[in-house]
């Protein structure tokens, strides 16, 4: 239950090399309140499709995902 009631812990700590606007997509999706959540996938890859013109943070994604597996 406490899943319920904490919020997670800010995606930048578990990887500092995280880009601000993949750090935000993933706290909307994790929100608490539904109502402040994705209204649905479509809104979510619309999301990710204006942020990767950035493309900051696909360079973190590769990072985190291959620093994970080396430990």
């Amino acid at each position: 239950e406490a899943h319920l009631r904490k919020h997670p812990i800010d995606p930048c700590e578990l990887n500092v090399n995280l880009s601000y606007s993949l750090s935000k997509i993933i706290k909307k999706a994790l929100e608490k309140d539904p109502s402040c959540r994705f209204k649905s996938a479509s809104e979510l890859a619309d999301s990710l499709s204006k942020s990767i013109a950035n493309k900051s943070w696909v360079d973190s994604i590769k990072y985190f995902f291959f620093s994970r597996e080396n430990k």
